[in-house]
C-alpha cells in the first residue's frame, strides 16, 4: 500500500503507512508522554529524546500513529519513567574542534 501511496504522490498516507510499519511489531498498547511525565513527577519528556533512551538501553520504541505524543515500545511504564528522567534533555551544542 505505501508503494501505491507513493506512486499516487500521497505523501501524508506515505508518511502514515511507513509510521504504521515501524510501529506494527509492537504491543499493542502505548504510552503517552505526559503520563510518563506524570507518573515520574517532573516534565514531559521529548519523543525523540525518550525513544533514543530506550534504544540506548536494548529496547525497542517507535512513535505511533494514534497520538504524536506517545510512543510504542516493549519496555515497560517504570523504563519509561527512569529513562525519560536520566540526563539533560537539552544538552549543550558540541563545540567544534
Amino acid at each position: 500500500m505505501r508503494v501505491l501511496a507513493h506512486h499516487w504522490q500521497w505523501s501524508k498516507r506515505v508518511q502514515l503507512l511507513t509510521l504504521m510499519e515501524a510501529e506494527a511489531d509492537f504491543p499493542p498498547y502505548f504510552y503517552t508522554l505526559a503520563e510518563i511525565g506524570r507518573r515520574g513527577r517532573g516534565d514531559i519528556p521529548k519523543r525523540d529524546y525518550l525513544m533514543q533512551a530506550l534504544r540506548d538501553r536494548g529496547y525497542q520504541a517507535s512513535a505511533t500513529h494514534i497520538t504524536p505524543g506517545a510512543i510504542k515500545t516493549n519496555a515497560d511504564i517504570h523504563t519509561c519513567i527512569t529513562a525519560g528522567q536520566k540526563n539533560d534533555q537539552n544538552p549543550p551544542p558540541k563545540e567544534k574542534s
